[in-house]
């Protein structure tokens, strides 16, 4: 039997931590290619800052049907209690919906 130590120990322990980056955010080796890619001054924020702002990225339509569609998923029943469902405790009310893209048609 082979025992594998996780280097993330916020992962495995409840204490709070900063715990510093094992792996790169954004790999060597990496260039631009087309429009769709990240320049190197976005990757290098990314890397500073860990987010990075994309304006424009969907028409104001397609966010209405995707926040439309995070509503649908919030309130349906079939994921009352569920692990993908994270709901706030007392209030019940939803934080989070994960696993969004196999839930949904969208």
């Amino acid at each position: 039997m082979i025992t594998v130590t996780d280097v993330y120990k916020s992962r495995s322990d409840n204490e709070a931590a900063i715990v510093m980056r094992q792996d790169p955010v954004v790999y060597k080796g990496w260039k631009e290619q087309g429009p769709a890619d990240l320049s190197q001054h976005q990757l290098a924020r990314y890397a500073k800052k860990g987010f990075i702002l994309l304006k424009e990225v969907f028409s104001a339509k397609e966010v209405e049907r995707l926040r439309d569609e995070v509503e649908r998923l919030a309130h349906d029943p079939a994921l009352k209690g569920r692990e993908e469902l994270i709901t706030e405790p007392g209030s019940g009310e939803v934080r989070s919906v994960f696993r969004v893209i196999v839930e949904s048609g969208v």
